[in-house]
């Protein structure tokens, strides 16, 4: 199941192409849209009622969720003991027994400064960075989320708010976590993030740097996530100062991570998901979208899940 983000706009979910190639493979895929800026229940119910429609008459079929940007935190919301059906242990324990894997790409785990800065701009009546959230520049006649939607969303997507909810949601024992995180560079240029950004924080826990390219090669950002880059770069080092950190345009890789890391893939927040301008392959990165997340299905299927 490849279950959307935060944003119902089609521009900002899973492409046909990508699901396309997904399916040649063999693999039954079926796209899970929540409800576009709703809360993480309303999204996660969304998500379960979704799958006891795909699973729900085939005993002993398990699913594999591929989420996208927030869709990882729903998908997360969904199986954890301390998430949607904490006080419904009968219910909870079935939906465990449904899903086999959680493969988030570009999910916030630890929330993006992107939303801090997105709540001061509200306060402020700025609308630049917000409408760099919602990618007007973009979509001029795209439909907006309600302002009290947009704010609750918001708040529940900075950095404290995701500390607060992850010390309150354990991962489901029996299901396996996997992430993959994008690194973009605003113009193509190697500066922020730098060489040694990458070499830090796209690593696997064997300490090799897992970055899927062309040898230094640089993805150029998507002009639509320009004014979100400079927050989303913001994470904290181990000693707790500020530092800047290679991220997507809208979430830094370190807060992508969850579970077995799998790496980085040069891709801004949209191209991990065949979007905005998508062409297929990048000649100078060798990023592909379709073909990234046909080889994760067929990971997964080698694996027997």
């Amino acid at each position: 199941l490849f279950v959307s983000g935060v944003d119902g706009e089609p521009a900002f979910d899973w492409s046909d192409t990508v699901l396309e190639e997904a399916a040649r493979g063999g693999s039954e895929v079926h796209h899970v849209k929540l409800t576009p800026w709703a809360s993480r229940h309303q999204r996660a119910w969304d998500l379960w009622v979704a799958l006891v429609d795909v699973v729900g008459d085939r005993p002993g079929t398990r699913a594999n969720l591929v989420c996208y940007a927030v869709g990882g935190l729903d998908c997360r919301f969904l199986v954890s003991p301390g998430g949607l059906f904490r006080d419904d242990p009968e219910t909870l324990a079935a939906v465990q027994s449904v899903v086999a894997t959680i493969v988030t790409i570009a999910t916030p785990h630890r929330g993006t400064r992107v939303a801090e800065d997105a709540l001061d701009a509200l306060e402020r009546k700025a609308s630049p960075v917000v409408d760099a959230l919602l990618g007007e520049s973009l979509l001029p006649e795209r439909d907006l989320p309600a302002p009290s939607a947009l704010e609750e969303a918001l708040e529940a997507l900075t950095p404290a708010a995701m500390a607060e909810l992850n010390a309150t949601l354990p991962d489901a024992p029996g299901i396996v976590y996997e992430s993959w995180a994008g690194v973009s560079h605003v113009v193509g240029q190697p500066f922020v993030p730098s060489e040694d950004d990458i070499a830090r924080d796209c690593v696997g826990d064997d300490g090799r740097v897992l970055f899927a390219r062309h040898p230094y090669t640089y993805d150029v950002m998507s002009e639509v996530l320009w004014l979100t880059a400079a927050s989303a770069a913001k994470v904290l080092d181990g000693d707790g100062t500020s530092v800047l950190g290679p991220s997507d345009g809208m979430v830094a890789v370190r807060s992508a991570r969850w579970g077995r890391f799998r790496g980085c893939v040069p891709a801004d927040h949209y191209d991990v998901v065949g979007q905005i301008g998508d062409r297929g392959a990048d000649p100078n990165t060798g990023f592909d979208a379709a073909r990234f997340i046909a080889n994760v299905v067929a990971d997964l299927a080698q694996r027997g899940f």
